[in-house]
């Protein structure tokens, strides 16, 4: 059985509110990285919805060892705004039962 789709996940304005939903899939160092890089997404997508310059920069970094390949990849956010605040929290968290990705609804306070 599966969870249906939250209706925030396409409309992150729901019901008034000025939202915005992050996501991430699955990190192999576990769910609290994916949990802040699906907040970080949302934050940065909120900060564009008002008025704010965002810059991003994603870095994946591949080793090789004898064992196998470890990958990491380290997400870097940028905000720039003169004298904006922005303040908000978690409504919802929702996990994609099939494929595990994680995406958190982020509401302005």
């Amino acid at each position: 059985m599966s969870s249906p789709q939250p209706a925030w996940l396409h409309k992150p304005n729901l019901h008034g509110k000025t939202g915005a939903v992050g996501s991430s899939r699955p990190q192999f160092k576990g769910k609290t990285v994916q949990r802040r890089v699906a907040t970080s997404r949302a934050l940065d997508e909120l900060a564009q919805q008002s008025g704010v310059e965002v810059g991003n920069i994603i870095i994946r970094k591949e080793e090789r060892s004898t064992a196998g390949a470890r990958f990491s990849t380290e997400v870097q956010s940028t905000q720039r705004a003169a004298g904006v605040t922005i303040n908000a929290h978690i409504q919802e968290v929702w996990t994609d039962p099939k494929t595990k990705e994680m995406y958190i609804w982020l509401v302005a306070d």
